[in-house]
C-alpha cells in the first residue's frame, strides 16, 4: 500500500522515447513527434540539444515535457518553445540536494504527483527520489538493493 501511495502521480500525458525522438501521446488528440539531434550530452539549451538514452516522461501543467534522460543521470525539462534545461542530476552517484548538485543512477521512470513535485525511480540506487518545486531532490523511499518490506527509506527495491 506505501508503494502505491507513493507511486499515485498524475500523468497528464504520456511521453515516450525512440531513438532518441520524444512522442506525445494525448487521448483527445492523438500523438505528436518531437525529433531530437543524436546522442549525447552537450549541456546545449536549445531544441539541437542532446539527450542520452532518455526513457520515460511527463508532460506537466504548464505544457513542459519532463524527461528522465537516463544516461546522462539528469532530469531535464522541454519547455514550449523548446528549450532545454537540466532541473537535477549531473554524473551518475548518489546525491540528494539542489539541482544539479544531486546524483541519479540510471532514472528512468517518472511521474508528478498532485503538488506538482517529479517522482523519479532511479533504478541503479533502488531508490524513487522526489524533486520538488524549488528543484530540490530527496529520497522517498528506497536504500538498499534487495526485497525487503518497509517504510520509506527503509523499504529495499532492485531496479526499479
Amino acid at each position: 500500500v506505501l508503494v502505491y501511495s507513493i507511486l499515485s502521480v498524475v500523468i497528464l500525458l504520456t511521453v515516450g522515447c525512440i531513438k532518441n525522438s520524444f512522442f506525445v501521446t494525448e487521448p483527445k488528440y492523438g500523438v505528436s513527434t518531437i525529433p531530437r539531434s543524436t546522442w549525447g550530452f552537450d549541456g546545449a539549451t536549445d531544441t539541437y540539444a542532446k539527450f542520452y538514452a532518455p526513457t520515460r516522461g511527463v508532460v506537466d501543467i504548464d505544457g513542459s515535457i519532463i524527461v528522465a534522460d537516463t544516461s546522462n543521470h539528469r532530469i531535464r525539462k522541454i519547455d514550449n518553445n523548446g528549450v532545454v534545461t537540466t532541473i537535477a542530476g549531473s554524473s551518475y552517484g548518489y546525491v540528494d540536494g539542489q539541482g544539479t548538485n544531486a546524483k541519479f543512477y540510471w532514472p528512468s521512470l517518472i511521474g508528478i504527483d498532485k503538488e506538482g513535485a517529479i517522482i523519479v525511480t532511479d533504478r541503479d540506487n533502488h531508490r524513487i527520489r522526489k524533486i520538488d518545486s524549488n528543484g530540490v531532490v530527496s529520497t522517498i523511499a528506497g536504500s538498499t538493493k534487495g526485497y525487503a518490506d518497509g517504510i520509506g527509506t527503509n523499504l529495499s527495491l532492485i531496479h526499479i
